[in-house]
């Protein structure tokens, strides 16, 4: 596996997070033509359309309701099936092993290339691996039953909401935690095991396969939980990603890299042209061979923040108030010390690359449309019920 160390998601929330995944486009890209619909623009195209007008059997599995094919509570249009032959979405609210079973029954030995979209919902809230596996950290049993279940509900209504408000104490946020990593425990056999069974059916030497999120999660390390709303630390933005690629040996890599380069990755490896199609990610592929930067800074946009790094350094910028926050990730990864206005070339040099990336997103001067539209997604999510 190449793994990359330090991998940006472009949103801390699957909307518009996924969006950019297939389709190496930055967030201001994807804007809801309608409340509660969070699809692809039909003018932007996506991985599974390349790759179905290329001959390939493009199949999805998913258990969001969020990324779905059909209208669902949480979102209203669906829309996420273009470009897939088969769009599964018998999995909706259930854990890995669906996903699993499902993904079995549908990838017999192919008549054609295949390309498999896998979204699995661990970990996510509410924290609760399935019975059948055995927790390894989450093994005190909590009274209070929310806590008990891992669900997140009552917390974030009192800190977001205004709703009643409720006692979490040490052990209690603990526990929680302790939920999350079982739930990452879970899927890490799940996936493991499923895995195995794909490289009995497809040749590994001939498949690419991609692990990513498209988000991480607040566990109360800000006074923050959850991810989606105006939160943009490492947290809930520094995201898993690693590759396996044919005769391409295991290595990690340490330079920043964006989910918006997953696509032209593939792209590159495939050896299909790519420069028609405007991506605004770029191919790992010198990265990944020969240890070269391909990105000089890396960037985000979650709510009312906008976040350019260097890789050690985050600049945060708050469009409400223009005021900007300044971290070293390497010696203080849990942004707690902001160094900003110490007189940091880091400070200059990062707020110059946000400015020009911001005049070619949203337009300098915008900030107005930017804040409007973030604060509607906001009420959008909330009204859903999403968060």
């Amino acid at each position: 596996m190449v793994v990359f160390e330090n991998a940006l998601s472009q949103a801390a929330c699957t909307f518009p997070s996924v969006n950019s995944i297939f389709t190496s486009r930055y967030p201001a890209s994807f804007r809801p033509s309608s409340p509660g619909d969070w699809s692809i623009p039909a003018s932007l195209a996506t991985l599974p359309e390349i790759l179905l007008e290329r001959g390939y059997s493009t199949i999805a599995i998913s258990a969001s309701p969020v990324v779905r094919r059909t209208p669902s509570h949480h979102n209203t249009t669906g829309g996420y099936d273009r470009g897939f032959s088969v769009f599964d979405e018998t999995c909706l609210g259930k854990d890995a092993s669906c996903i699993g079973q499902r993904a079995r029954h549908l990838l017999t030995e192919p008549d054609a290339p295949v390309f498999l979209y896998l979204h699995y919902m661990e970990p996510h809230n509410p924290y609760q691996p399935p019975p059948h596996h055995r927790r390894r950290f989450a093994t005190a049993s909590r009274p209070t039953p929310f806590i008990r279940r891992g669900n997140l509900g009552p917390i974030s209504r009192m800190l977001y909401l205004g709703g009643d408000a409720v006692d979490v104490g040490a052990e209690d946020r603990r526990h929680l935690v302790d939920l999350y990593d079982d739930e990452i425990s879970y899927l890490d056999s799940s996936v493991t095991a499923l895995l195995q069974d794909i490289d009995r059916t497809l040749d590994p030497a001939e498949t690419i396969l991609v692990i990513a999120s498209d988000h991480g999660e607040e566990l109360f390390d800000h006074g923050e939980v959850s991810h989606c709303r105006d939160l943009a630390w490492q947290s809930v933005l520094h995201v898993p990603l690693a590759f396996r690629i044919p005769r391409v040996s295991g290595r990690r890599r340490s330079s920043p890299v964006e989910n918006l380069d997953i696509v032209p990755t593939i792209l590159d490896y495939l050896r299909f042209p790519s420069s028609a199609l405007a991506l605004e990610g770029r191919s790992l592929r010198p990265l990944i061979e020969g240890n070269e930067a391909v990105h000089q800074y890396v960037f985000a946009a979650q709510g009312r923040y906008r976040v350019v790094s260097d890789g050690r350094f985050k600049l945060r910028l708050d469009l409400a108030t223009q005021a900007q926050s300044l971290y070293d990730l390497e010696a203080d990864p849990g942004e707690i010390n902001d160094l900003s206005g110490q007189g940091r070339d880091h400070e200059d040099l990062l707020s110059e690359a946000l400015r020009q990336w911001l005049g070619g997103q949203e337009q300098l001067g915008a900030t107005a449309d930017a804040l409007e539209q973030a604060r509607e997604t906001q009420r959008q999510l909330d009204a859903l019920g999403y968060l």
